[in-house]
C-alpha cells in the first residue's frame, strides 16, 4: 500500500533500513495531510454508513389525465395562449 502511494506521489514517503522503518523529510511534510484525508474518508465512511441505515421509501403519485387537464384549464391562464406540459 504504501509503496503504491509512494509510487503515485513519486516520492519516498519511507526511508527503510536494516534499523527499521522512518518517515522521509517528505513523509514528515506530508503527514498532516494524510491525517486529514485518512479522517475525512473515515467520516465519508460513517456518514454513509448512517445514510445506509436510514429507512429511504418511495412514494409514488399518479392522477388521471383528465383530472389533471381539468387543472391546467382551470388555472386561470386561457386555454389558447396556455402550452400544455405534455408536448
Amino acid at each position: 500500500m504504501m509503496n503504491a502511494l509512494e509510487d503515485e506521489l513519486g516520492l519516498n514517503l519511507l526511508v527503510r533500513s536494516k534499523n527499521g522503518v522512518h518517515l522521509s523529510p517528505a513523509g514528515q511534510e506530508l503527514l498532516p495531510q494524510m491525517r486529514a484525508l485518512a479522517a475525512a474518508a473515515s467520516a465519508l465512511e460513517e456518514r454513509a454508513e448512517r445514510l445506509r441505515q436510514r429507512n429511504f421509501s418511495t412514494l409514488r403519485l399518479g392522477a388521471y389525465t383528465s383530472g389533471c387537464l381539468r387543472c391546467w384549464r382551470n388555472s386561470g391562464t386561457p386555454a389558447r395562449t396556455q402550452k400544455s406540459p405534455w408536448t
